[in-house]
């Protein structure tokens, strides 16, 4: 929030997609994000609000969720719609979150995305 991955996720170049539950879980999360931070948690909901973020329906991504459940089954069921959502998109997932290494879909961390994603100075 605030930091050099929201600049890199603020670029015209850089699209950001996500599904409700998922934007919603962060929303859940944010009081003990900014708590750990040290920010107060009106402006990390006023970042989190200002990024670019697509929300897509499940009816986008639903037939890709019976997958998703197959592959998340021994992991963390929460992370099932945003699998389904990147197999239907065929996209990347951005994430720090662990339990996406056993997924077989390409997952990339904070850290690996900005080494390889020169920021303008």
């Amino acid at each position: 929030m605030g930091g050099t991955a929201a600049k890199l996720a603020m670029r015209p170049d850089f699209e950001l997609f996500t599904t409700l539950h998922t934007f919603a879980e962060t929303l859940e999360y944010l009081p003990i994000l900014a708590a750990r931070k040290g920010l107060r948690l009106e402006r990390m909901e006023r970042s989190l609000h200002a990024m670019p973020i697509q929300i897509l329906a499940e009816e986008m991504y639903a037939r890709h969720r019976q997958e998703a459940e197959r592959r998340m089954a021994q992991r963390d069921p929460e992370d099932v719609d945003l699998l389904a959502l990147a197999l239907h998109l065929e996209v990347t997932i951005w994430t720090n979150d662990r339990d996406f290494s056993v997924c077989g879909h390409p997952v990339i961390s904070t850290a690996q995305l900005l080494a390889q994603t020169p920021l303008a100075p």
